[in-house]
């Protein structure tokens, strides 16, 4: 017997006595059919559909950890070569990456696809749960055999299965987790998985739900069961919040009222929580769940304190308003960080902004030793840009970082294709200065950056920045600079002169300006036609995103066959939202 008040303990402390149970009350013929299979045994069903799905997702963690190992092999100056030549590497990978980069346009004005990797994955999710969910038999128990009502056969699994994937909600929703430690994959990437899991738990909860009004129907006792049974209401309780949460997550609602969704995202998340604990009332395992979504997400809370309060409070940010739609911050600090990394940056304001964090791309890399300039490019919308393009001087920040970023060297490769629209430039800003710091020490041997924007007032400053660049480095950096809103404008090549170190470089003092969108998969067709490997990173809208992914997914058919010159022909892809 546990001491009084601590229900929790005696639940989970004496779950396996429930299992002794299991026939109580039945007929010989009733306990025979209830416990022939385990598939619609009440009392080990957690053991069956719970279990089942804890190892359905460590078996897909898993195996992208092992991918992921070979990724950083492959990116790592010591081990890039060997992992290269290792027999059917160059095949598989390319084969690989033509199904997963793939990307698919919808009907007009209907957006885009996931990329076929993701939707692989997510349909693996659907196909998994559904076989689970609808393969048993019987959905609900013979009424020939059964004549008192029961918790229905596909109520208990479903109700199993939907409990067991919150600890991965939460791993899957963290900016600090364990999937991005063991795969790499950083926590924006994932964001896609914490919300087709959310709808997958959501469709459980109401297979678990659905089962018993029905029931309780054919039996005549809804409005007995809904007046005095705890576990009827508590249930509906729970689905109150957890609707808000998966309609409130669809893209155009969610895109329309960030704001709100974000603060009201938190407190719906915490009293579904709250009333999924009273609704299970840790009957058998369900309260090894709950503490296993505390302790992933305790743990992500604490790692996340413990990095500011690395980076330190004293850090400000001078402000600048480079035209009437770009802000750049510029940060003096010792923190350190990779190319192409966020931070969370918090501005500490007399307002309610103060309250929140947004994320930023580094447009810099840091110093070697020393202060380093961390510069941030923020394009003014409405809100709390605004109000910082109104405000002079400097502003104290909090920064929460850094985060996601190459999750290895892009020097690795023979030559380097950037690609970016609009503010995505500060995510290969940040690129192309860790290629020009290298220089021709690296492996790779040849960068060409093409950078598209609307306006040439929006330009200006991505231009001398990209320029400047060119200019400091014996590595050959060929820039091609795209504006779209000009109807005439000068379509020359980037000019070829010689840097200050008597190198050939290709830069322009005076960018060169080409009218209309760049012709990306001309780039990349180019770059593959030549001997060797190379290495694409895109940051910029999904017109150009879609572009760069299918024309590179197409390549690596050819590089399987042999066709063309390239060896390997790798993407990083970064989006502006999430």
């Amino acid at each position: 017997m546990s001491p009084p008040g601590f229900p929790a303990v005696s639940a989970l402390a004496t779950y396996t006595e429930m299992r002794d149970m299991a026939c109580d009350g039945m007929t010989d013929a009733q306990c025979a059919y209830y416990t022939s299979t385990p598939w619609r045994n009440w009392y080990v069903a957690d053991l069956y559909f719970g279990q089942a799905t804890i190892a359905f997702f460590c078996a897909a963690i898993g195996f992208f950890a092992v991918l992921n190992v070979l990724h950083r092999g492959r990116q790592s100056r010591i081990n890039a070569l060997v992992v290269l030549y290792l027999p059917g590497y160059t095949y598989f990978a390319a084969l690989f990456r033509s199904v997963a980069y793939r990307r698919f346009r919808l009907r007009p004005k209907s957006g885009y696809s996931l990329t076929l990797g993701e939707t692989i994955i997510v349909c693996s999710m659907i196909i998994f749960f559904s076989a689970m969910a609808l393969g048993p038999k019987p959905y609900y128990w013979p009424k020939d055999l059964f004549q008192d009502a029961m918790s229905p056969p596909m109520a208990t699994r479903c109700g199993w299965m939907a409990i067991a994937i919150l600890p991965f909600q939460v791993l899957l929703a963290t900016k600090w987790n364990f999937i991005t430690v063991l795969t790499g994959v950083s926590h924006e990437k994932l964001q896609v998985y914490h919300r087709w899991s959310g709808w997958i738990m959501y469709v459980l909860a109401l297979m678990h739900t659905f089962p018993f009004i029905i029931q309780d129907i054919q039996t005549g006792t809804m409005e007995e069961e809904w007046a005095t049974d705890w576990f009827v209401w508590s249930g509906v309780l729970a689905l109150v919040p957890q609707t808000f949460l998966v309609t409130a997550s669809i893209g155009c609602i969610r895109n329309r009222f960030y704001e709100t969704f974000k603060s009201l995202h938190l407190v719906m998340a915490a009293f579904f929580i709250v009333a999924l604990v009273l609704h299970c009332d840790f009957i058998l395992t369900a309260g090894w769940y709950f503490v296993g979504f505390g302790v992933t997400y305790v743990v992500s809370w604490l790692f996340r304190w413990a990095i500011a309060f690395k980076n330190g409070f004293g850090h400000r940010a001078d402000i600048e308003v480079l035209d009437d739609r770009m802000l750049r911050l510029t940060i003096p600090t010792k923190l350190k960080w990779k190319p192409g990394q966020h931070y969370f940056v918090r501005f500490l304001t007399k307002d309610i902004h103060a309250f929140t964090s947004h994320p930023f791309t580094v447009a810099t890399v840091p110093s070697k030793a020393g202060v380093s300039s961390m510069e941030i490019y923020m394009r003014m919308h409405g809100g709390m840009t605004a109000k910082l393009g109104r405000r002079d001087g400097s502003v104290g920040v909090l920064l929460d970082g850094p985060y996601g970023g190459l999750t290895g060297d892009i020097a690795t490769f023979d030559r380097v294709l950037l690609v970016a629209g609009g503010s995505g430039g500060s995510f290969i800003l940040s690129v192309l200065q860790h290629l020009a710091q290298q220089g021709k020490t690296s492996t790779c041997q040849a960068v060409t950056v093409v950078y598209s924007c609307r306006t040439p007032e929006s330009a200006t400053w991505f231009s001398s920045a990209f320029t400047e660049l060119a200019n400091s480095t014996d590595l050959p950096i060929t820039l091609f600079f795209h504006v779209s809103s000009l109807a005439q404008g000068v379509s020359t090549p980037a000019l070829s002169s010689t840097s200050s170190k008597g190198e050939k470089t290709s830069f322009s003092s005076t960018l060169p300006v080409l009218h209309g969108r760049p012709n990306v998969p001309a780039h990349i067709r180019e770059l593959t036609d030549l001997f060797g490997t190379l290495g694409v990173v895109v940051c910029g809208p999904k017109e150009l995103d879609y572009d760069v992914r299918n024309t590179i997914a197409a390549e690596q058919l050819k590089i399987a066959k042999g066709t063309v010159g390239c060896e390997e022909c790798y993407l990083h892809s970064e989006a502006f939202g999430w």
